[in-house]
């Protein structure tokens, strides 16, 4: 960014700003101007304005009153202006590559990505973070550190003008953390305007040159640095904060937790032996990557482990629920694995109190709510009341929220995962003064935390974990905290020229690098290899069976549930679903009767039942996308619908196909009708597009994160009602290929279609939920519901058999993927690169 003799001019100026919801008013006429080649640090209590500020900069929301005055030539059309937002508003399904880009601003040219340019200017961007990762990665494989790493390195494809980040160190350990400070002092010494919000004190102390204190939505003061950090306390919460860091009195001699040669069997952690008495607090460091979260979730009885754990006199032989009432875990991420979005404050605060009293007892909603309410009390809980969503909190009250529910369960063990991530001053003491008084009532607590002084100030112990060993063990008198971050570096590391940054060195991939981050590939290979067997099986059994004339039908059978299983494979991945489908094949497959035996150009004879579908699917679209109904009884009912218009039109009588209809299923290239060509035509139009277009990959981001989406300016709606629109031409294409084939539409055409469509999409892996599906998945789905179609007839299995097999598959798919994940690991060598944790992420 280049600066003229006006350069310090601000950048950009915020001029009364004021924001309310409802009664609340979040911000009160706050004025702020950023000056180039500055950092300048925005702190308060959780609830102060901070965020709310930070969306109305982002432009994802609108002030009430006030102005943002921009420098000339700034503005956020061309992303001068950026913010990164504390929470993860990336996409678990796509690539690291397409994360990178934040999938709307991948490189492309005429709307088609280029994908060599975007995996090449991934790795650039990668590197300058420290992180040797392979952009064609699945982003589900990374550890939530890294894929903050990664949501931070994608706001800096170019120099902003203004750069606002919340809470950027929140979910990084400290090695990445001052890699971030390096690039952010780079942005600073070359113009850049950067507000930095955060919680934590010494890092506002060490990288700010002006320092804004908000409370109540108001600016206290605005200070260049240095600012002693007890003014900034004070200012913040309107009065001096006493006792930080206190420490539980002496534990007793008893051990109440052992763990003794605890293994993970992915070797994540190995050989753990672990003490922890009553009344004590044993803190774990470890960097990314060192196995502490893995750990915790063994002992929660969260993923598989090897070794004995034993609590008071008791082994847990196979941890799990059983163990899980005496051992309790706050995890780490408090927005995906921990709170329940969505649900009232009083959901949330005693789901684990209702698990403890299992199926034999009368749910009380009285003693229920006076339980939340003591809770609340407890722990200093601010909401307005109980039926508040946990969302509308603030970060530091729904941490005290998610504490609460995990002391509802009244554990005799505490697993705490950074219990003060993201929370302010004023909640963090209170975090710390109630793990202190956890400990004093008899609780054996582990916390982990990449917080070193909090790990070493609260703890009686200190155990570091490097690269999933214990590496050394301290009491609190003897702590030296550059010895502890020392044993816990990576003993092997290598040195790669990206500003002079360390990074571990993750090996070679122990796959071919054509199927990097291909996941999609092994579980089409495997169905491909169940059709081979079903073929040969026949073949075997029933020697010449499989001829000409077989290859001919099931090519024939297949070719209109291939073609519409790609439709419903765009609208699943879109995260919506359409049981309309069959009816608007039966309305296209009359409108292509009528018009075949008219005279009409083939071609126009075409387009009709296409047109049509697209029509009844861009309503389909608008009635979800635009009304926002649900997709499943918005189509429940336009099924319906479609179906009597098609019985009323017909008279309910069969509909002959013409003779020129009837040569379109006849003509063909050798034993394949001319149906199959043209669905073969049809598949290779929607792979290029889910596959190379920009539409489509925004198409399989809204369906993935709908609310990342919108945060990164993709349209959900529009990608939702373009997948209908598509599903629905498809259809009227299916309804062409099927009628042909049949040479009749009869009265129950299309009649369970929609059953076959979606089952073939799912059999060839398209995700129930959306952001993930392939062309070539819905084709294999396709060719394998209707083979056994095909065999069924040689075999003289009866049409319920069919049914009953594709359902079982269907079911298996979904079930079974889990356990196919672990399995894909472990054909690939080990632990993935970027960390995969299906068990210990959020993601997986």
């Amino acid at each position: 960014m280049m600066l003229s003799g006006e350069a310090r001019k601000p950048l950009l100026s915020l001029r009364a700003i004021r924001k309310s919801y409802g009664a609340v008013r979040a911000l009160r006429g706050v004025a702020l101007d950023l000056q180039p080649g500055t950092i300048h640090a925005l702190v308060g209590e959780n609830g102060a304005g901070k965020s709310t500020l930070l969306r109305i900069l982002s432009g994802k929301e609108r002030p009430d009153e006030g102005e943002l005055i921009f420098a000339p030539g700034l503005g956020r059309g061309d992303w001068d202006v950026r913010c990164i937002p504390q929470e993860l508003q990336l996409f678990d399904q796509l690539s690291v590559g397409e994360n990178c880009f934040l999938v709307d601003r991948l490189p492309s040219r005429a709307g088609w990505v280029n994908w060599t340019e975007t995996r090449t200017r991934a790795v650039e961007r990668l590197r300058g973070f420290g992180q040797s990762i392979d952009p064609r990665t699945p982003l589900h494989r990374l550890s939530v550190a890294e894929q903050a790493l990664l949501q931070i390195a994608a706001f800096f494809d170019a120099d902003p003008g203004v750069l606002a980040l919340d809470e950027p160190t929140a979910l990084l350990g400290d090695h990445e953390a001052r890699h971030l400070f390096e690039l952010l002092h780079e942005l600073r010494r070359r113009g850049s305007a950067i507000l930095y919000v955060s919680h934590l004190l010494p890092e506002i102390r060490a990288l700010a040159d002006r320092i804004t204190v908000l409370r109540d939505g108001e600016i206290v003061w605005t200070r260049p640095a240095p600012v002693a950090e007890e003014e900034i306390v004070e200012a913040m919460i309107g009065r001096r904060l006493e006792t930080y860091l206190p420490r539980a009195a002496e534990p007793g001699h008893e051990p109440l937790l052992q763990v003794q040669g605890l293994s993970d069997p992915e070797g994540r952690f190995r050989d753990i032996d672990l003490e922890i008495r009553s009344g004590e607090v044993l803190g774990i460091y470890g960097i990314i990557g060192s196995g502490s979260s893995q750990l915790l979730r063994a002992l929660a009885g969260l993923r598989p482990c090897r070794g004995q754990i034993r609590i008071g006199d008791r082994d847990l032989a196979e941890p799990g629920p059983e163990g899980l009432r005496r051992i309790a875990l706050l995890p780490g991420d408090r927005l995906r694995e921990g709170n329940l979005k969505g649900r009232r404050l009083q959901e949330n605060l005693t789901i684990s109190w209702l698990a403890r009293l299992g199926s034999h007892w009368r749910f009380d909603p009285r003693g229920d709510r006076l339980r939340a309410e003591g809770l609340c009390r407890r722990l200093e809980i601010v909401s307005p009341d109980l039926d508040t969503p946990v969302d509308y909190l603030s970060g530091g009250n729904q941490q005290k929220a998610l504490l609460a529910r995990v002391l509802a369960a009244e554990p005799a063990v505490l697993l705490l995962e950074e219990p003060t991530r993201g929370v302010d001053v004023r909640s963090k003491a209170e975090i710390h003064r109630w793990i202190c008084q956890l400990a004093e009532s008899g609780k054996a607590v582990l916390l982990s935390s990449s917080d070193l002084p909090e790990v070493v100030g609260l703890s009686h112990r200190v155990v570091t974990l490097r690269e999933g060993s214990l590496s050394g063990c301290w009491p609190a008198a003897k702590v030296d905290p550059e010895e502890v971050s020392r044993q816990a570096m990576p003993a092997g590391k290598v040195r790669e020229r990206a500003g002079d940054i360390d990074v571990r060195d993750r090996g070679p991939a122990p796959i071919p690098d054509f199927l990097a981050g291909r996941d999609w590939i092994f579980r089409e290979a495997a169905l491909a290899a169940l059709i081979a067997a079903i073929l040969l099986l026949t073949q075997w059994r029933l020697p010449g069976s499989i001829d000409a004339g077989f290859w001919s039908g099931w090519a024939a059978a297949a070719a209109p549930l291939a073609v519409i299983s790609a439709g419903m494979t765009l609208l699943i991945a879109a995260g919506a679903i359409d049981l309309s489908v069959g009816s608007v094949l039966a309305l296209a497959a009359a409108s292509w009767a009528v018009l075949a035996g008219t005279g009409v150009s083939p071609l126009a004879a075409l387009a009709a039942p296409v047109s049509l579908g697209a029509a009844l699917g861009a309503l389909n679209g608008a009635l979800c996308a635009l009304a926002r109904l649900s997709p499943i009884i918005a189509t429940l009912a336009t099924m319906a619908v479609w179906r009597g218009v098609f019985l009323l039109s017909t008279g309910g009588r069969w509909i002959e196909i013409p003779e020129p209809g009837r040569e379109l299923a006849r003509a063909g290239l050798g034993a394949i009708p001319g149906t199959a060509w043209l669905a073969a035509a049809a598949l290779l139009v929607a792979w290029l597009f889910l596959e190379h277009r920009v539409e489509g990959r925004r198409l399989l981001a809204a369906g993935n994160n709908p609310l990342a989406a919108a945060w990164h300016g993709i349209r959900v709606d529009r990608s939702l009602f373009l997948a209908f629109t598509s599903l629905g031409a498809l259809a009227g294409l299916g309804a062409v290929l099927h009628a042909s084939r049949y040479g009749h539409v009869q009265n129950n055409t299309g009649v369970g279609f929609e059953l076959q469509a979606i089952a073939a999409a799912v059999i060839g892996g398209a995700r129930i939920g959306g952001g993930r599906g392939t062309i070539v998945g819905a084709l294999l789905g396709g060719l394998f519901v209707s083979l056994l179609g095909e065999v069924r007839a040689i075999w003289g299995v009866h049409e319920r058999w069919q049914l009953m097999i594709v359902g079982t598959l269907m079911l298996a798919v979904i079930l079974l993927e889990p356990f196919f994940l672990r399995l894909l690991r472990r054909v690939r060598g080990g632990p993935p690169r970027g960390g995969l944790d299906l068990e210990g992420s959020a993601n997986g």
